[in-house]
Formats: structure tokens, C-alpha cells, sequence
């Protein structure tokens, strides 16, 4: 079975990598970085590798790499890039193995998907367990292979963060297996299959899964229900809603993005930024459970104040809805959210023909209460 591995940490430049494996030499034309970084192509992906240890971040391997994305983005026989290395530039499971090179390598990825829309991954490992997450802008996935063997990273063992790229992270052995589809509509689908930890043991397990198509119809623009146009509302606790996801493609809904300006012509300079995904499981705990991404919660601004919302959706292959038609309103502290109450029920009916289960908010007075009606 053919292997392209990339070095690690525990490699450090050893003899014996090189002696046993056999890698493409179209690197950096430099015999110091002979099979340190190369690429071969395979129908239509294109796999990098790239060595992320000390003393091989260096601008030669991104000058490299620019140049084989520069000729992936022109050669029409090539749908995705998935590039591999070794250290991770956020893990949510051990933060001291972050790795400020593999960030630059990250926007170097990103910015080949813009100009081309091919989508890219980048997989890494280092830390002992998995991780998935997508960029906010660009379809480009970051996956942490981890780990097949080792000693597991459990949650509360090191340093950890809850980065809001990341939509799943597992403390437990694993590995990740993709199946991708070229001709007329290429795509790949992304599974992680668990073998469990030392306290439950599991049986290739499927934990994960995501596809991505090259052609992905984007979702329906997004239209804002509430606050409607110059609205006043209480700025010590108030919500933004918006109509129901709609995609073409049949995709579900993958995230939302919300934003707050004092200008509805410049959301340059923003008073309010939130974007949430449809899942977030950190500390096996889904953060974003019962979340319809289709309202949000703000008690942050100012009474008083002119302001201006907008919304938009993505679906679960990455593609982003242009942004709804920006909504200015007003807010005043001394009025009560009356009609925000009445504005709830009409979209519980609405929605409740299509789910039996939403969750919604009713104000009283400035406050907020959560509620899921189940029919």
C-alpha cells in the first residue's frame, strides 16, 4: 500500500525516515530539504506535504508551497488540495502544541480556495485526539488525524481552549477516512471512525462526518424578522431573528453569522460579531445543542443608540448566503419588548409545521426566557 508520510516530532530530521520511505523530490530545489516537503497528484487531488518541525519553518517552504497552489489553482484536472504536517496552529485538546507556522500555511491554503474555489484541508496531528473545524470564510477544513496509537490528551489533562473554528474535538483513539468522488460532480466525504478510550472501548465507531462538493449552490439569503425597520427595542436584553435556512442543494444548516453596526452602509467597524455552528462538542459536551441558528441573544449595546443588523446563512458543505438586507433600529431602555412577544408566537406556528421541536425566547420587561415547545 502506497504511504506519503510528513515528519514529526519524534522524526526530528532522523536517518531512518529517510532510508525507509521514498518521497517525491520536487521540493524546494535546496538537497538540505530533499523530502522534507513535496506533492503528488492522484486523479484529481492534489496531496502536499510539508514539514512543520523547528528549523524547517521557513519562508523557502512557503514560497514553495505558494508556487505548487499557484499551478493547483490553474490545473483544471485538480478539484481539492489536502495538504499535511504534522503540528496543529489551534488544538483544543493541548494548546503547547500550537505552532504559529502552520497558521501562515493556513491563510496561504485559504486564500488558494478563494481565487480558485477549490476546496482544501489541512491535516495535522501531535496532539493525541480528534479535532475538526472549517474556516470562517473559505471552504477549508483543519483535521487532527489523531491519534491511531499513544498515550491520549484527555480533557482537563493540559492547557485546552474552545476555538470557534472547531465544531467536535474527542479525547479517544481513531482514525479519519475520506472517500472522493471526480467527474462531473466532484466531492469528499470526511468520516472519523472511533476505537474508543481505556474507559469505553468502541468499534470503528462513526463520530464525524462531512461532505464537500466542488459545485455547491449556496443557501437562500436570509431575511430578518426581527427588530424590523426602525423598531425600538430594550438593549438590556434583546434578540435577532431571522426566516427559516432554504438551500437548493438539500444541505442542512450549518452555521450563522450575525453583526451589529452604527451604519447600515459599513459593517467595516462592527459593535457586534457572533458566528455559531450548528455543533460544538467540547468536553464531550455539544455547547451549541437546541441552538436553531436563527436567533440570537445581545445584551450588550447601548440605550439610546441608532444601530443596524445583519444576518447570513452556510450550509454544512461551506457555502455562505450573502448577507441579508441590513435592518437599522433603535434602542431605549425605558420601553418593554411587548411587541417582540407577539412577534415570537407567529414564528413558533410558523415553525412548528416543519419541526416538533423549537426553541425559542419570550421577553418580559427586559429579561429572557428559554423555552422548547414540543408538539
Amino acid at each position: 500500500m502506497p504511504v506519503y508520510p510528513v515528519a514529526g516530532n519524534h522524526e526530528q530530521n532522523s536517518e531512518n525516515y529517510f532510508r525507509y520511505f521514498n518521497l517525491p523530490e520536487n521540493g524546494t530545489n535546496n538537497n538540505d530539504y530533499i523530502e522534507h516537503w513535496y506533492y503528488t497528484d492522484y486523479s484529481n487531488v492534489r496531496l502536499v506535504g510539508l514539514e512543520t518541525n523547528s528549523g524547517y519553518r521557513i519562508q523557502e517552504q512557503l514560497d514553495w508551497l505558494q508556487g505548487v497552489l499557484d499551478d493547483a489553482c490553474a490545473n483544471e484536472n485538480i478539484d481539492f488540495v489536502f495538504a499535511q504536517l504534522h503540528h496543529p496552529h489551534h488544538s483544543e485538546l493541548w494548546t503547547p502544541g500550537n505552532t504559529n507556522f502552520t497558521g501562515e500555511v493556513i491563510s496561504l491554503l485559504e486564500e488558494f480556495t478563494e481565487i480558485s474555489n477549490k476546496p482544501s484541508i489541512h491535516f495535522y496531528g501531535h496532539t493525541h485526539g480528534y479535532s475538526r473545524g472549517q474556516s470562517k470564510d473559505h471552504t477549508h477544513l483543519m483535521v487532527n488525524v489523531a491519534t491511531s496509537g499513544g498515550y491520549i490528551d484527555y480533557w482537563g489533562e493540559w492547557p485546552q481552549e474552545d476555538y470557534e473554528e472547531y465544531s467536535i474535538s474527542q479525547d479517544e483513539w481513531g482514525y479519519v477516512f475520506l472517500e472522493v468522488e471526480a467527474g462531473a460532480d466532484p466531492q469528499f466525504t470526511l468520516k472519523r471512525l472511533s476505537n474508543g478510550d481505556d474507559f469505553i472501548s468502541k468499534k470503528n465507531s462513526l463520530e464525524d462526518i462531512v461532505t464537500i462538493r466542488l459545485y455547491n449552490n449556496p443557501p437562500n439569503t436570509p431575511t430578518g424578522i426581527f427588530p424590523l425597520y426602525l423598531d425600538t427595542i430594550n438593549s438590556s436584553s434583546m434578540i435577532l431573528i431571522a426566516d427559516n435556512f432554504s438551500d437548493q442543494d438539500g444541505d442542512l444548516h450549518g452555521s450563522s453569522q450575525w453583526q451589529i453596526s452604527n451604519d447600515c452602509n459599513d459593517f467595516t467597524s462592527l459593535i457586534f460579531d457572533s458566528w455559531k455552528q450548528y455543533e460544538n462538542w467540547y468536553l464531550d459536551i455539544n455547547t451549541q445543542e437546541n441552538d436553531n441558528l436563527r436567533d440570537e441573544v445581545i445584551r450588550s449595546l447601548d440605550g439610546s443608540s441608532n444601530y443596524c443588523w445583519r444576518v447570513r446563512y452556510r450550509d454544512r458543505s461551506l457555502a455562505w448566503s450573502e448577507w441579508s438586507t441590513p435592518i437599522p433600529f433603535v434602542t431605549d431602555n425605558s420601553i418593554v419588548n411587548n411587541k417582540l412577544i407577539k412577534i415570537i408566537d407567529i414564528l413558533g406556528r410558523e415553525v412548528n409545521k416543519e419541526s416538533n421541536t423549537i426553541l425559542f425566547y419570550i421577553y418580559n420587561d427586559g429579561t429572557v426566557e428559554k423555552k422548547i415547545i414540543i408538539e
